[in-house]
């Protein structure tokens, strides 16, 4: 599947969501929506990631010798969003 960079040009991810990616506790989360972000947090660690719809595919890539790296390629909605502003 062909994936457009998407505008956003950096996904920073907190140090806690960095940590949890490395093995650590998983990252504090609380709101409204935190069963649904807890979700997307835990599917980042699968093997494919976890793609979702108009926001794009999260996912945690392991590195060999290094900490594994987080990445996030924007949908293509998303994009067109961005192209846009």
């Amino acid at each position: 599947m062909d994936r457009a960079a998407c505008k956003m040009a950096m996904f920073r991810p907190s140090a806690e969501l960095r940590e949890y990616a490395s093995g650590g506790p998983p990252p504090p989360v609380s709101g409204t929506h935190s069963e649904v972000v807890m979700s997307i947090v835990e599917a980042m660690q699968s093997e494919h990631g976890i793609e979702v719809p108009c926001l794009g595919r999260i996912a945690v890539i392991p590195v060999t010798g290094k900490k594994p790296k987080l990445i996030f390629h924007g949908a293509e909605e998303l994009n067109h969003v961005l192209d846009a502003v």
